[in-house]
Parts: structure tokens; sequence; C-alpha cells
């Protein structure tokens, strides 16, 4: 799983979508930077440092993957036998909510509405459409 393809700044300006990957706090904003070490979330993380314990800072382990070895020592154990921490899965969900992170913003709002006005003008059927394949019209009923 490629999770470098969420809408962070660092993949956005990759893809051409954004000026720049840098944020407010002067680093190229990634995954791993905003979990482990922006300096704009310090007092949120506390908790989320207590949590990962000792595999603070291992993505895979934040977000519930597998991780096979690491400098040559099996972490996880036999694949077979391994099961996902969801504690700490949780505590890195409400680390993210305590951030603000994820709460859309006024932005997105206005993104989404001009991707719904430009679906009705070319006739597309809406993203959010219960029925596949549903087409709505442009001309007000």
């Amino acid at each position: 799983m490629d999770i470098n393809i969420i809408g962070t700044p660092e993949y956005l300006y990759k893809i051409n979508a954004s000026g720049s990957a840098v944020r407010d706090c002067g680093s190229i904003e990634s995954i791993s930077h905003f979990l482990f070490s922006c300096k704009r979330w310090g007092q949120q993380r506390a908790r989320l440092r207590q949590q990962h314990g000792d595999r603070f800072g291992d993505l895979s382990y934040a977000l519930g993957g597998y991780l096979s070895r690491q400098g040559g020592t099996n972490i996880d154990g036999p694949l077979e036998h391994w099961k996902s921490h969801i504690s700490v899965v949780k505590a890195t969900i409400q680390f993210a909510k305590d951030t603000g992170r994820l709460h859309p913003s006024a932005q997105d709002a206005v993104n989404a509405e001009a991707d719904r006005n430009e679906r009705l003008l070319l006739r597309m059927p809406s993203l959010a459409s219960p029925t596949p394949g549903a087409y709505r019209s442009a001309r007000p009923r």
C-alpha cells in the first residue's frame, strides 16, 4: 500500500497540483512529518508518543501495517501470527483529529461545489450519486 498517494502537500506538489510542498512550519509535509516531527503539533503528539512507545516513528506500526524487518531484526514476527495493534491505530487517528487536520477546509467545500457544478454542466454522474450511471440534468426542473 502506498500511503503517499494521500493529498498531503508533498504528494500534491509531486503531481503538480500545488506550487509548494512546504508548510507553515517551514518543512515539507509528508505523512511521517505530520505524525512524528512537525513542530506545530508537539502538544497533541505527547499522547501519541506514549501510546506508540519504543515504536514511535514507525509509520507502518502507526497505521496498523506489518513490518517484517528493521535493521535485520524481525519486528512483527511471522505474518501468519501477526495482528494489527488497534489501540495504536486509534491513537494515530485521535492525534490527527486533535490537530484539526481531518476537518475539511473552506477551500475543500469550494472545490467540491465547483466539481459538482462542472459535472452538472457536462451531464456526468455525481461521485456521490447513490445510483451507478445516474445522470442529472443541467436544466432546472
